[in-house]
């Protein structure tokens, strides 16, 4: 992946250069594991490095799944959507969203389907402690911990990189409410 992309200068600047001491520095790449995000300007630099990335893996034996590979442009503005080819495998799916690393990112910044996942998430936790909230050998203290370790934690999770509306909020807050009265009022 290195190579690829260091020996062509290629990603998002995120800071300018500011002097020779100083060189700008970029952003290419976000790696784990075998799932990788690539970030460039334009479809053009898209195709370039996704082109460069195969061709180096091709050389150390490693092949692109065709079918697990989709684009998704960010813009303020519509733009067209590009089209990269993989190969001879065709052209890269464009997409509105997709998961990395258990969370949704969109097109257009929204959080609407990664929070609808997160509450469905968080539902399914809270059902599945069901018997805990009904146990009355379990003081009120520990249902609570359970409930910010294993509910909590769920709803939240990847929230780090959330930009919430009030919208969001109240959904959140709504979430939790009807959870605590569940919980508390059995």
């Amino acid at each position: 992946m290195k190579r690829a992309v260091d020996e062509n200068n290629r990603g998002l600047i995120l800071l300018p250069r500011r002097s020779s001491r100083y060189p700008e520095e970029k952003l290419a790449d976000l790696d784990y594991a075998d799932d990788i995000a690539l970030l460039e300007e334009t479809d053009v630099k898209m195709a370039e490095t996704t082109e460069a990335i195969r061709v180096t893996a091709g050389k150390l034996g490693l092949q692109m799944s065709y079918k697990k590979t989709e684009i998704m442009t960010i813009s303020r503005s519509n733009v067209t959507k590009p089209a990269v080819h993989l190969g001879n495998e065709g052209l890269i799916k464009v997409v509105d969203h997709f998961k990395y690393l258990g969370a949704y990112c969109s097109a257009d910044g929204s959080n609407v389907k990664e929070l609808n996942n997160r509450i469905g998430k968080a539902t399914g936790a809270f059902r599945e402690l069901d018997k805990v909230w009904k146990d009355r050998n379990i003081n009120m203290e520990t249902k609570l911990k359970f409930y910010n370790a294993c509910v909590i934690s769920t709803l939240l999770y990847a929230a780090e990189c959330w930009t919430l509306t009030e919208r969001d909020e109240a959904r959140l807050d709504a979430f939790d409410m009807r959870c605590q009265r569940i919980k508390f009022f059995e």
